[in-house]
């Protein structure tokens, strides 16, 4: 067990994140969780901000991470951790009569509005999550590399999904749909995810690969790039948003 983990720390949220959250998973993937904590004394006063680390051996697929890693990565959007606010799987883990049970519940309701609340950063934060993980799926030493491809094929496929997203988000938002977040993220038909299962099964030789995500690359930076940045930022809800979580910390301190 990890010494971050022994220290007991208020379960907040549990959320199903990755490949089973996308409808991109096999029978042979396991589903994978995050799990916000409530930070104790101890982190404050160390300055342990964004705890990362797996409770035992046990849960080795549920990652817990500090509640302010949350409000971090919201504020200034993230697309790993915006998806968890519509998430397949998502339990509050306080109990309701808990002074901050509401206050989950009202984050939540505005799920929707703090997708949207800062689209030029999440349009960059996108594009460079592209690039880290076009040169992760090239590190050999990570213990899935496949030699015969050259390349790791869980990193391409979350690389040509981060352009994707930004496409389908676009093209929903568009629509003038509900929820056009939770559909961008979630590939319910075949035809709209047999690319990135192609990128995931290892069809493609390493050549084929990067002139499909270049392609995609380019692609997504002309029809996106002044859609998403210039739409304006919703510093209201981000002050919301920060004194939201701000509270919550401080009641439980």
């Amino acid at each position: 067990m990890n010494e971050l983990a022994q220290e007991s720390r208020q379960p907040i949220l549990k959320a199903l994140v990755g490949l089973h959250n996308y409808n991109l998973n096999s029978i042979i993937d396991n589903e994978k969780y995050i799990m916000f904590v409530m930070p104790t004394f101890n982190d404050l006063y160390e300055g342990n901000g964004n705890l990362k680390f797996y409770h035992d051996k046990d849960n080795e697929n549920t990652l817990n991470i500090d509640i302010r890693g949350l409000s971090n990565f919201l504020i200034k959007p993230d697309l790993k951790f915006l998806e968890v606010l519509y998430s397949n799987k998502l339990e509050i883990l306080l109990p309701k009569e808990h002074k901050n049970y509401e206050d989950i519940i009202d984050i939540i309701n505005h799920r929707e509005e703090i997708c949207k609340m800062n689209m030029p950063f999440l349009f960059y934060s996108c594009i460079g999550r592209y690039h880290r993980q076009k040169k992760n799926m090239l590190n050999k030493k990570h213990k899935d590399y496949n030699e015969k491809l050259g390349y790791l094929p869980k990193y391409a496929v979350e690389a040509y999904r981060s352009l994707d997203f930004l496409e389908r988000y676009r093209t929903f938002i568009n629509m003038n749909v509900s929820n056009p977040f939770k559909l961008a993220i979630n590939y319910f038909y075949e035809n709209e995810k047999q690319e990135l299962l192609n990128i995931k099964n290892g069809i493609y030789s390493l050549e084929q690969k990067n002139a499909i995500l270049d392609a995609k690359y380019k692609k997504t930076l002309q029809i996106c790039e002044d859609f998403y940045t210039n739409i304006e930022i919703d510093n209201k809800l981000q002050n919301w948003l920060n004194n939201k979580f701000k509270q919550i910390v401080k009641d439980n301190i």
